[in-house]
């Protein structure tokens, strides 16, 4: 989905089919947004391929509230690359030892590290992750040292858990933090309509779900999904507002528009995207100043406007311009969320 425009009985929304490289349009009536958070615009994260959140983009240009951006909660411990979580019984024989690639002990943090090796630290989670955005912004690597684990032991914890011992290398374990969950999303009133559109509902994760910080293991999404999908569907049922007037084009041009074109051009996707990634993970570093902020707005502000200007595709080259614009604007959600809150806090 690329676009979204709200008319008085319905809403009108623009596809991009990739696989046969055209658009399609759809109008209707009534509209759920269950596409799930914005935690796939980090480089590490478990999450789905299509959570970019470009929905909560563009639910906001049609109207929406968005609340808490700021607000991801991270696993510290995963492995490749983050995609997968490595559990606490297997984290715990590394005795607590997090070293960099020549051996050197990273957390000096004696409690904690032996809280992580009884396996009793998670109500430590915030500053263990606060720890490890450290060391990816001094870009250093994070290995879990197993040298002092029982070979046997350890096999068994990783059969037990369903993970392969082909990830400990050199009795080291690589891991990074990495996005589980986004806790930023659409406000909703009790029908779970997002507030300032009518018929427009947002559930799952795609919802506001609250502003807790970091936490651990978030099941609001799931019991949002059942819950709010029997009310809008009720409201639906019993409403059973339809009307077949089809506003026969858009109010403008979509700004995503821009961005498609049957001719590639060499502008590098890649670069862009890890740049943005490695200012995502500085956001969400403690303490972020006023004027830090600001200064990250203006870098993704004027790359995304090189974006808009530079970038044309098309097919699956076209999808990942527009995830990469579309982080953008998720970027600039959460500076706005953070700068709210260094304001309240001031």
């Amino acid at each position: 989905m690329i676009h979204l425009e709200k008319y008085a009985h319905g809403i009108i929304a623009l596809f991009y089919d990739i696989q046969l490289d055209q658009f399609i349009r759809i109008y209707t009536n009534y509209l759920v947004l269950a596409t799930g958070g914005y935690a796939g615009q980090f480089s590490y994260n478990d999450n789905s391929p299509g959570s970019t959140g470009e929905t909560l983009i563009l639910a906001k240009k049609i109207g929406a509230r968005l609340k808490g951006m700021s607000t991801v909660m991270c696993h510290p411990w995963s492995i490749y690359n983050g995609r997968q979580i490595l559990l606490g019984g297997v984290v715990s024989l590394s005795q607590g030892k997090i070293v960099d690639e020549e051996g050197i002990q990273l957390l000096k943090d004696k409690y904690i590290c032996d809280a992580i090796a009884q396996d009793d630290y998670h109500e430590m989670i915030d500053e263990i992750l606060h720890f490890q955005l450290e060391c990816i912004k001094q870009k250093k690597d994070m290995y879990l040292d197993m040298s002092h684990a029982n070979e046997n032991l350890l096999n068994e914890r990783f059969k037990k858990y369903g993970f392969s011992t082909n990830v400990v290398k050199n009795k080291r374990i690589k891991i990074t933090p990495t996005m589980h969950y986004s806790s930023g999303g659409i406000e909703i009133n009790a029908n779970d309509e997002a507030i300032n559109l009518n018929r427009v509902f947002a559930t799952g994760e795609a919802q506001f779900n609250g502003d807790l910080g970091m936490g651990r293991i978030p099941g609001q999404a799931f019991a949002s999904g059942i819950v709010f999908g029997k009310l809008i569907a009720d409201k639906i049922a019993n409403e059973g507002v339809f009307n077949t007037q089809y506003p026969f084009s858009f109010k403008a041009p979509p700004e995503t528009m821009q961005l498609y074109s049957i001719e590639d051009n060499d502008f590098p996707i890649e670069e862009f995207q890890k740049e943005l990634s490695t200012l995502m993970v500085d956001l969400l570093a403690p303490d972020s100043s006023i004027a830090s902020l600001t200064l990250h707005k203006r870098k993704i502000q004027k790359s995304q406007n090189m974006i808009l200007s530079r970038a044309r595709g098309s097919g699956k080259r076209y999808e990942d311009i527009l995830t990469l614009f579309f982080g953008h604007s998720v970027a600039l959600e959460i500076i706005e969320d953070l700068e709210v809150k260094a304001c309240v806090k001031n």
